[in-house]
């Protein structure tokens, strides 16, 4: 039991691993700093920060925000997580 929930944790810490550089990539590939970004999704510049250094795990609605902000569709940067996975 021990074992499997360990591969499950380590399979979620990678996925939000994965979903941190995924956000980081967009966000400097649409020209913004954490700062703009931050103001364009209403959040503070820290928290920006905390997800793309993996430090925190944004909700769906966060993650949701966090994409329009960066003029991307959320269901195509999940597609590129799920590519970069394989």
């Amino acid at each position: 039991m021990y074992y499997s929930t360990l591969i499950a944790l380590l399979s979620t810490a990678t996925v939000f691993g994965v979903l941190a550089r995924e956000l980081r990539k967009a966000r400097l590939a649409a020209g913004l700093t954490q700062e703009k970004l931050a103001a364009k999704a209403n959040v503070s510049r820290e928290y920006v920060n905390y997800i793309e250094r993996g430090k925190r795990q944004p909700t769906v609605g966060m993650f949701v925000r966090l994409c329009k902000a960066m003029g991307l569709h959320p269901p195509d940067v999940l597609e590129s997580i799920l590519r970069s996975k394989q």
